[in-house]
């Protein structure tokens, strides 16, 4: 089946009015401000960053319940039971609205136990004698979450860039640095815990910002909702107390 030219130029109307009546009703249904908000987020931004704080949210706001999908799954709001999505990218983000949340920055990171060994973490190009964790989901368009990137930009040898231990899961590779198991690219916004806990030191006094950033994700009427409005403006609060 595919739309007429008449459907099509129907459709973005038509949507936003039933966007809106599902929104005046569920208004009325979250007066007490109870209910569940839906969001969805990467696994590795769940864990690092949002769940973290969950519990000040739930102090504040004790009859909202949270439901959070951690799949990679681009959620399709028209079709899914998503309330918003948490999204890093570069925007923009066609037929929703899109609130900036985070910015990301990059930077080398080590168990401190790597640095009381053998083998010297003095200087950035020390990262070359040791075993390298890499980020195999980065795209190539990402030159921040790539070793090879980090060594050329210093005019260093690139050979260690092809050696180390790859992973899927930005979770598993933090996992295997705080194991003393190699250096890594530390992504600030998972990191907060496993720095001030110490089982992660920064090295060296170099980073990257990404040109990609995290933004609150949905469609106009769900962010006229007072549960979701509730949860996005206690999202933006935490962003800035960081």
């Amino acid at each position: 089946l595919a739309l007429t030219e008449a459907g099509r130029a129907y459709l973005p109307g038509l949507s936003d009015g039933l966007d809106r009546l599902a929104a005046a009703t569920a208004h009325l249904r979250e007066g007490s401000m109870s209910g569940v908000v839906s969001v969805t987020a990467l696994a590795s931004f769940a864990a690092g960053w949002l769940v973290p704080r969950l519990s000040d949210f739930r102090r504040q706001y004790p009859g909202i319940d949270l439901r959070i999908d951690s799949s990679r799954h681009i959620v399709d709001f028209a079709r899914e039971d998503i309330d918003l999505a948490i999204r890093f990218g570069a925007g923009p983000f066609p037929g929703l609205e899109a609130l900036p949340l985070l910015d990301e920055e990059i930077f080398p990171v080590a168990s401190p136990a790597l640095l009381h060994g053998p083998l010297p973490l003095a200087r950035f190009e020390d990262v070359a004698h040791h075993v390298l964790r890499h980020d195999a989901d980065a795209l190539p368009k990402h030159p921040w979450m790539h070793w090879r990137a980090w060594l050329q930009r210093d005019g260093l040898d690139e050979a260690a860039a092809s050696r180390g231990l790859f992973f899927t899961d930005s979770n598993v590779l933090i996992t295997a640095a705080v194991a003393g198991q190699g250096v890594a690219l530390g992504r600030s916004p998972l990191l907060g815990e496993h720095l001030a806990k110490g089982r992660l030191v920064r090295l060296f006094e170099r980073s990257w910002k990404a040109e990609w950033s995290y933004y609150v994700v949905a469609p106009a009427a769900q962010l006229q909702r007072p549960l979701v409005r509730a949860f996005v403006d206690w999202l933006l609060t935490q962003a800035r107390i960081d």
